[in-house]
C-alpha cells in the first residue's frame, strides 16, 4: 500500500495542477482575449455538439420516460 503521507502529497499536488491547468488558466486566456478564445473553440464544440446530438437525444429521452412513469 501507498503510504499514508505520500497519499496526501500526491492528491494535494493533483488537485492543485488540476485547478491551475484546468480552471484557472484557460478562464484567464479566456477573459484576456474573448474574441480569439471563442474563435479557437467555437469549431471544436459545435462538432462535439453535432456528434453527441443522438446520445444526448437518447439520453434526454430515457429521462423523460422515467419522469413520466413517476
Amino acid at each position: 500500500l501507498v503510504h499514508p503521507a505520500a497519499f496526501v502529497v500526491a492528491l494535494a499536488l493533483a488537485t492543485y495542477l488540476h485547478m491551475l491547468l484546468g480552471e484557472m488558466i484557460p478562464k484567464n486566456m479566456a477573459l484576456a482575449d474573448p474574441v480569439r478564445a471563442a474563435l479557437w473553440l467555437g469549431p471544436p464544440l459545435v462538432a462535439l455538439t453535432r456528434a453527441l446530438g443522438p446520445v444526448i437525444s437518447g439520453v434526454n429521452a430515457v429521462a423523460n420516460g422515467v419522469l413520466r412513469l413517476l
